[in-house]
């Protein structure tokens, strides 16, 4: 079994996610480097093809159908637009398939491989809710083991605010992203901070905020760049941000 991966470098993940024709990274490029790894294998003897993709669906099936038979691609299993699938979507006689983020839902594939022709004969497809599924004992155990510690840091106060702060949408300002920007920028004497509303996990903070109220903002491990630029070339960036919100083309949203 061959399993590909397929994820845009982080360079592209941080100014446009979605592929169209000024973007750095494109659904071809891709294309062309599966159908390069599937050419690097071929002579091996590979019974079934399966990608792992984090474009979302509507990139997923672009690739499926620029995809050439002789790649051998089988199967191709998404993510990042999070889609609830109840029936795969077939391009190019390719089943693509992904499911709900959360863990609410969890996705179940029966497939039957046709020995002969490397390909699949036939398959079934579930989207299962986790809802009515105990809890898993020995798991919970082992969370409640660690559980004590983390609650001792995670419930220390970190500051208190005059009310809370809310952000809801990803693709506006808010008094949320405002505060964390402006946080950041304070902190780290900047003049000018740009703040990935994308990387803000929480919808509302404060007025009490807690060491695990941070970490619930700010789940990722991520570095913060300096970059020296001149006005006219933060107005490049403003004007390129904005226009890809308005056009309603998904991209990340900078609060400023």
């Amino acid at each position: 079994i061959l399993i590909i991966g397929v994820i845009t470098p982080e360079i592209a993940n941080s100014v446009l996610m979605e592929y169209e024709k000024d973007s750095i990274v494109t659904v071809t490029d891709a294309t062309e480097e599966i159908e390069k790894i599937c050419q690097m294998y071929s002579g091996c003897d590979i019974d079934f093809t399966i990608v792992l993709s984090h474009l979302g669906l509507k990139n997923d099936i672009k690739m499926a159908e620029k995809l050439s038979k002789k790649s051998g691609v089988d199967i191709i299993i998404g993510g990042h637009t999070h889609t609830n699938m109840a029936e795969p979507v077939m391009m190019n006689n390719i089943p693509i398939v992904q499911i709900q983020g959360g863990s609410e839902y969890i996705g179940k594939l029966k497939i039957n491989v046709d020995d002969e022709k490397n390909c699949i004969s036939s398959y079934t497809w579930e989207a299962i809710s986790t809802e009515n599924y105990s809890e898993d004992t020995e798991t919970k155990q082992c969370v409640m083991h660690f559980e004590k510690d983390v609650l001792e840091k995670s419930s220390r106060v970190v500051t208190s605010l005059e009310h809370s702060y809310v952000g809801t949408e990803r693709n506006r300002e808010s008094e949320l992203y405002m505060l964390l920007s402006d946080a950041l920028k304070n902190k780290f004497g900047l003049d000018v901070m740009l703040l990935s509303t994308g990387s803000v996990r929480s919808q509302k903070i404060g007025p009490v905020v807690t060491y695990g109220d941070l970490c619930t903002a700010f789940p990722f491990d991520d570095k913060l760049f300096a970059v020296y630029m001149s006005v006219g070339e933060l107005k490049k960036i403003l004007i390129h941000m904005l226009k890809c919100t308005q056009n309603g083309v998904h991209s990340e949203f900078y609060q400023l």
